[in-house]
């Protein structure tokens, strides 16, 4: 099975990160929206973080024994990732059970609790493949890019899954595709970063661009996404619920390549210098 038990939790995790930061924002800084909307896109987000971490353990040589995950919270990120999220899991479903519309403000501080362990969780997560042995990761970059990853696909499933309900008080696409752009140019940036390091990352560099996934994801994540809403930006108008339904696939397939580029190319390195 590989890395895909990794894959796919990595960038489930971060949808779910950005798609309940999003909510909490849409909340505070506008008018409560309906229980009756809410509420099932928190569900949802319960199920794909759930989800998320019982596929995370089909990486692991003995799942039964996952629990043991959390036993080195003093010296391991992994640890901290997991108890993190598991945490983010438990707050989210005290949120779901909070929802009424009879307590907004109830919803609202929960929903802020559960951005904030989020976010840490995400963060954590990243700094577990911030290692100075692989030189491609051995920076600020892993952060950066699950940042963006969480950026770009939490708006767009907030976006996707309100406007269905027709309970979207503002546009969240612009969000994603500012994210897009600027996952973008962070891009070029550590390819750049990597171009002129050690042989190891030139060699990374050189992967990942002469890889097809890597000119496949560059097209769905940023190149569309980042024009589409720009042409809606400046024509001035909103986009469709179709278009966000096609928008949000594209990323999200965008992500799944870029993820397992992120994986195979360095993977693919350590091998090669033993």
């Amino acid at each position: 099975m590989g890395e895909w038990p990794l894959i796919l939790f990595t960038v489930l995790s971060q949808l779910v990160v950005g798609a309940v930061g999003t909510l909490w924002l849409l909340e505070t800084l506008g008018k409560p929206l309906k229980g009756q909307a809410v509420k099932p896109l928190v569900g949802s987000l319960v199920i794909i973080l759930g989800g998320g971490l019982l596929i995370s353990l089909f990486h692991l040589g003995h799942p039964l024994l996952a629990f043991r995950a959390i036993t080195n919270l003093g010296s391991s990120w992994l640890s901290r990732e997991v108890l993190l999220f598991s945490i983010t899991l438990v707050l989210l479903v005290l949120y779901y059970m909070k929802i009424s519309d009879a307590e907004p403000n109830g919803r609202k501080a929960m929903g802020g609790l559960a951005s904030l362990v989020a976010l840490l969780a995400l963060i954590a997560s990243a700094l577990v493949y911030t290692l100075p042995a692989r030189s491609a990761w051995g920076n600020l970059y892993p952060t950066f890019f699950f940042i963006m990853t969480a950026a770009i696909l939490g708006p767009l499933y907030v976006g996707l899954f309100l406007s269905r309900q027709e309970e979207l008080p503002f546009n969240t696409a612009p969000l994603a595709g500012t994210a897009a752009l600027i996952s973008g140019i962070g891009f070029i940036l550590y390819l750049s970063l990597l171009l002129k390091g050690t042989p190891e990352s030139y060699q990374t560099a050189l992967n990942l661009m002469g890889s097809a996934s890597f000119w496949a994801r560059a097209v769905l994540n940023w190149l569309l996404p980042a024009g589409i809403l720009l042409a809606a930006s400046l024509k001035k108008t909103k986009v469709n619920q179709s278009t966000l339904a096609a928008l949000f696939l594209m990323v999200l397939i965008g992500e799944v390549l870029g993820r397992e580029l992120f994986y195979s190319a360095t993977v693919a390195l350590k091998v090669a210098g033993l």
